[in-house]
């Protein structure tokens, strides 16, 4: 067996029973708890969040508004929500109204 590899069993030997050690403490025990719902909470919030919002997305459309409003309505239904074409007069007042609102 080589120096190396040795040493490397070593500390693995020394890890692994600072580890056991450690996980037998309650706070140790506590904190990881505590990290488990954290985690948990930080997946499964935003899903429940989203579900709540049933409005479906407005997509200003310029131009030929009958060709484009199956697609955006069926690009929303694939994507698991609902999505609504918006016909816009012109692209330029369009532009202008949203930099006003900001």
């Amino acid at each position: 067996m080589s120096a190396g590899n040795r040493s490397l069993q070593l500390t693995w030997l020394v890890a692994r029973r600072e580890i056991r050690i450690r996980a037998k403490t309650r706070v140790f025990i506590i904190t990881t708890a505590i990290l488990l719902i954290a985690v948990a909470l930080a997946v499964a919030l935003p899903a429940v969040l989203s579900a709540k919002n049933n409005k479906p997305e407005r997509i200003g459309v310029v131009g030929d508004t009958t060709a484009i409003s199956s697609i955006v309505t069926e690009a929303g239904r694939l994507s698991g929500g609902q999505a609504v074409a918006v016909p816009q007069p012109s692209l330029g007042r369009r532009r202008r109204r949203c930099a006003a609102a900001t």
